[in-house]
């Protein structure tokens, strides 16, 4: 019965270390790409030309109704040159003012790829996600390491 009731404990300490995982994947994926944030490196001041407006019909329980998003068009210089760059997230409402100087930071290999790490709500969320994914991978790594020291093997107990 024992044995029976260690290999459950097991199945769920593996099941909360992948849900970790899987909740620390999602908050990453929530602020862009990482490949994105591994790669711009250089900073630079940025300014925001305009917000481009996305327009999405919503499928599924809200069909046909319109969300209207916002991505920002960055303008800033690297390397000499000028460049005028959509951001690949969009928000609502905008997250920036037209005009407004913000820092990104560029892909020094290709200077149009950038990224920012957002403000308000997307932000917070994955801060969140990546939070309680790593609380649920390492609390599943300390209670199946703690179980292991405590189950004592068949040749301890016969004797």
């Amino acid at each position: 019965m024992q044995i029976a009731d260690n290999k459950a404990r097991h199945t769920q300490c593996v099941l909360m270390i992948i849900a970790g995982v899987l909740f620390f994947l999602i908050g990453t994926l929530i602020l862009g790409s990482s490949g994105s944030r591994i790669k711009c490196t250089e900073r630079v001041t940025a300014t925001v030309k305009k917000n481009l407006e996305v327009k999405k019909v919503a499928d599924g329980v809200a069909r046909g109704s319109n969300t209207t998003k916002y991505m920002p068009v960055f303008e800033y210089e690297f390397g000499g040159k000028k460049y005028s760059t959509i951001s690949k997230l969009a928000s609502k409402p905008p997250e920036f003012a037209e005009g407004e100087v913000v820092t990104i930071r560029v892909n020094p290999k290709d200077p149009e790829e950038i990224y920012y790490t957002p403000r308000g709500g997307a932000f917070v969320m994955s801060v969140l996600f990546e939070i309680a994914g790593g609380a649920l991978a390492v609390g599943g790594i300390v209670v199946f390491v703690v179980m292991k020291t405590k189950t004592k093997s068949p040749k301890q107990t016969l004797n």
